[in-house]
């Protein structure tokens, strides 16, 4: 039992466990740093938590499912790349996740850390702060729970203007 916690503490730290009736679309630990990165959702708002293990968050962000910027995968290229933006006055958060699809011959156990992601501070038109997320710490399950969760609120995904629009009547 000793050896099982400290994997434990690693894979899935306190505080990064989304509330009950929530969804986790993605949470990691930062590279280099004892930070984490998470964001949850239900089918009325979405939260950003950023902070260490075992703390009160640094940073927490919440706004409206309808109003939450996510940017679903285009259905292009190898990697399954999902984003959502959170913004606090003149500040963006951007945060990226995504996976590494298998390509031609290439087996699932020859890249073991498909996952990646990270966290993205904008200013304005000006970038402050792009933090990697560790690979390995990466929790993302690429599922349709977000977007069907915006459909839900009768919005729908224009994927030429990049944007979500609401249905005509």
């Amino acid at each position: 039992m000793k050896y099982v916690l400290p994997l434990l503490v690693f894979a899935s730290p306190a505080w990064a466990m989304c509330n009950a009736g929530e969804e986790t679309f993605m949470s990691c630990q930062i590279s280099g740093s004892a930070k984490f990165l998470e964001v949850c959702f239900d089918d009325k708002h979405a939260t950003y938590s950023f902070g260490k293990a075992g703390q009160v968050p640094e940073l927490t962000l919440q706004t409206t499912l309808a109003a939450l910027d996510y940017r679903p995968w285009n259905a292009t290229g190898t990697a399954i790349v999902e984003e959502v933006v959170f913004y606090n006055k003149n500040y963006a958060y951007a945060v990226r996740v995504g996976y590494e699809r298998p390509w031609g011959e290439e087996l699932y156990e020859d890249v073991p850390h498909r996952n990646f992601g990270g966290v993205s501070a904008w200013r304005g038109d000006k970038i402050i702060l792009d933090m990697d997320c560790d690979r390995a710490s990466v929790e993302f399950t690429w599922d349709v729970l977000l977007f069907e969760a915006k459909e839900a609120l009768g919005l729908t995904w224009d994927d030429r203007a990049l944007k979500w629009v609401a249905l005509p009547d």
